[in-house]
């Protein structure tokens, strides 16, 4: 009898040692798969998106910063003659040029009330330590939004403004950070991959 409740035990023990590991493993890799899929979710979520809206807004910049230049090497730059027809005619160029370089100032407006909407909507994939930069950034655009109008000038008594801080359509931190987080977390997808 002896050696049968010692048989019994060792495998009941057994068992229940073998379904403890095995408890353990499961619990692991669960984990693991939770802390993965997060990952996946955070950059089609936030960080994906958000890189994307960072590039095409640099891209809408440097657009702008193009017409611009090519504004002043020739229409700044030159000696026009004084003309009324000559004069007319350079202020509808002028003019035309003008709107279509703010035309994608503009357009960097619009996509930063997207990237607005797109933080507030997925705030709980948002790297806690990212938080600072992306609320400076909402900020900044809910400043613009209330004090510039469209095309009016500034609403805010200049010395106001002065004091209060300057308006970013989108300051260096927050696209170094963007850029930086979506590289770093697709670097980490493509290992769990």
């Amino acid at each position: 009898m002896g050696n049968t409740l010692q048989l019994i035990i060792s495998f009941l023990g057994g068992g229940i040692l073998g379904t403890l590991i095995n408890w353990v493993r499961t619990s692991r890799s669960e984990r693991t798969a939770r802390k993965n899929e997060f990952f996946k979710e955070q950059m089609t979520k936030v960080y994906g998106p958000l890189f994307f809206f960072v590039g095409l807004n640099e891209a809408l910049f440097s657009l702008n910063d193009k017409f611009h230049k090519a504004y002043n090497e020739h229409f700044v730059d030159q000696k026009w003659s004084t003309d009324p027809q000559t004069r007319e005619n350079l202020n509808k160029e002028t003019s035309t040029t003008l709107e279509i370089a703010n035309h994608y100032v503009r357009l960097t407006r619009d996509n930063n009330s997207k990237i607005v909407d797109l933080l507030r909507d997925n705030y709980a994939y948002i790297d806690p330590e990212d938080t600072e930069v992306f609320q400076q950034f909402i900020i900044d655009h809910l400043r613009m939004e209330r004090e510039f109008k469209a095309q009016k000038p500034l609403e805010t008594p200049l010395e106001i403004y002065l004091k209060v801080g300057e308006i970013s359509y989108s300051r260096k931190e927050f696209m170094e950070l963007v850029k930086k987080k979506f590289v770093e977390k697709n670097k980490v997808i493509k290992s769990i991959q």
